[in-house]
């Protein structure tokens, strides 16, 4: 998700830092990375991702 610029990097569940947490919510709320998630978004749900699992299945099986 962060290489496609809609998430920010990984927060350190472990260690967790205030000022990280504040910028990854400052990220995650910024009208780029909302535009872009809107953008994958449309790109996911235009998939057909049971009929592309089924058709990879299928040549498998015929292998």
């Amino acid at each position: 998700m962060r290489l496609a610029g809609v998430a920010p990097n990984v927060v350190n569940s472990r260690r967790p830092d205030t000022e990280v947490l504040a910028s990854a919510l400052d990220f995650a709320g910024s009208a780029p990375a909302r535009s872009r998630a809107r953008t994958l978004g449309e790109a996911i749900r235009a998939e057909d991702g049971v009929a592309d699992a089924i058709a990879t299945l299928e040549r498998i099986v015929a292998s």
